[in-house]
């Protein structure tokens, strides 16, 4: 059964990994689109993101805690998505 909290958990890492996808399409070297998406949209929405992902964690640890919960799931999505997508990619030798 799941709690609020846990439900809370998810959601704020559901968020930070929506904003580390959105800060990888905003950056020059995006290889998912051949066309690179509108970079202040995605800027803004990744903003938006993990201001939203900070608060729901805030709502169960404390400020701290969930500002370095953010930003440690930010570093671990913007190292392992770019190696991920650079794997998938159908012109590797």
């Amino acid at each position: 059964m799941l709690t609020l909290s846990g439900l809370l958990f998810l959601g704020g890492g559901g968020c930070t990994l929506a904003s580390g996808v959105l800060f990888y399409l905003a950056s020059r070297n995006q290889r998912l689109f051949t066309q690179r998406p509108g970079n202040r949209h995605c800027l803004l929405g990744a903003m938006a993101m993990g201001v939203l992902a900070a608060s729901l964690l805030w709502s169960i640890t404390s400020a701290a805690t969930a500002c370095f919960m953010v930003v440690l799931l930010l570093m671990v999505v913007c190292s392992v998505f770019p190696l991920f997508m650079a794997m998938l990619r159908p012109d590797r030798k």
